[in-house]
């Protein structure tokens, strides 16, 4: 009894009495809880940070400052190394014309159902065949060029 009580005491954090032991425990628990909380937070603002800077990249890029708009890729990259995927656009991005087509009508799809449909057509026809790419002569190598 006497040396389960002892190998007790001397286990971090525990003191010899119950009564001195669980307010201990419950202010420590609410510590970790609390710099867990204080982590989420700091993250939180590092994160928008950084979407901020991003951001802010984008625009420059799209003004046509790319000086500046690198400097802030980067400090925005080396608060959150992964930000460009974190981030979702709200707006297209419009500029020099490369992005107009961000996002994708009803025309488009049904233009995409259309040749897909064509192209199911074309490969059903009795003569698939000759439409498909098949070997002259057979092979018993494999060769990579």
């Amino acid at each position: 009894m006497f040396r389960a009580q002892w190998m007790f005491e001397l286990a971090p954090g525990v003191s010899s009495s119950n009564l001195e032991n669980r307010p201990c425990r419950a202010a420590r628990g609410s510590l970790q809880k609390t710099s867990a909380d204080t982590k989420g937070k700091q993250e939180q603002a590092k994160e928008e940070k950084a979407r901020e800077l991003f951001l802010k990249a984008v625009e420059e890029e799209q003004n046509g400052a790319l000086y500046e708009a690198i400097k802030f890729y980067r400090r925005a990259m080396q608060l959150v190394p992964d930000i460009e995927f974190k981030i979702t656009y709200t707006r297209s991005p419009d500029g020099d014309g490369v992005g107009n087509s961000y996002i994708e009508d009803n025309d488009d799809d049904s233009k995409m159902a259309d040749l897909l449909s064509y192209f199911q057509q074309q490969l059903t026809f009795q003569e698939s065949v000759l439409k498909l790419c098949q070997p002259e002569l057979e092979s018993s190598q494999t060769h990579i060029s």
